[in-house]
């Protein structure tokens, strides 16, 4: 804007809109590699010891454009130093399925609050939002491939992979993943995979 002077609202509101569309379409392209990784038995390729607060980072960056369109507050503690060892598109992808079905179904203005603990021998991500919830008949189907629950499909668009894609890669990775819902009060997924030992200089 210092080069080209100040900018009038409706040339901001473009060049807002190009940034959200770039965004979207580089989310987009991380989604599809890592879904690739996962279908094609490509884990394992180059894993690597990986740092959980640059890749949460990364993907709280991408999946930012969208959290800003619904005024959402993204909190975020912990991990500077935890580390796990994978496929680091897998680990990406977690963390941003995770973050996108947060920022999906907490209302606008509303909190996400994400948080990374680092025990002896695991390190624990949780991605708590403010959500409607998972109904109680519901619960045992949340990962299942292409299920979509009933005011889920009512409140966001989606194809019922996300989820399944979390499970499955957090597996992948010898880990878990287990949620706490409740009804109109917000989701709290867990994902908790084996602690890696950094690298040495």
């Amino acid at each position: 804007s210092k080069q080209f002077g100040k900018l009038t609202l409706a040339q901001q509101e473009i060049i807002s809109k190009i940034h959200l569309s770039l965004a979207e379409s580089l989310l987009g392209i991380d989604r599809l590699l890592a879904r690739a990784h996962l279908e094609e038995g490509m884990i394992g390729d180059r894993p690597s010891t990986l740092n959980v607060r640059r890749s949460l980072d990364a993907a709280l960056t991408a999946v930012r454009p969208k959290a800003d369109m619904k005024r959402h507050i993204l909190k975020v503690e912990g991990g500077k130093e935890a580390f796990v060892f994978g496929d680091i598109l897998l680990l990406h992808g977690i963390l941003n399925e995770l973050l996108l079905n947060a920022v999906a179904y907490t209302p606008e203005g509303a909190s996400i609050d994400v948080q990374i603990h680092e025990g002896k021998d695991h390190v624990k991500i949780t991605v708590a939002d403010r959500g409607i919830g998972i109904p109680d008949d519901e619960r045992t189907m949340v990962f299942e491939k292409f299920f979509r629950g009933a005011h889920a499909r009512l409140q966001a668009s989606g194809n019922g992979l996300g989820l399944w894609f979390v499970k499955e890669s957090v597996e992948k990775m010898n880990g878990s993943i287990t949620f706490e819902s409740v009804a109109q009060g917000g989701t709290t997924f867990t994902v908790t995979l084996p602690r890696a030992e950094p690298k040495k200089a």
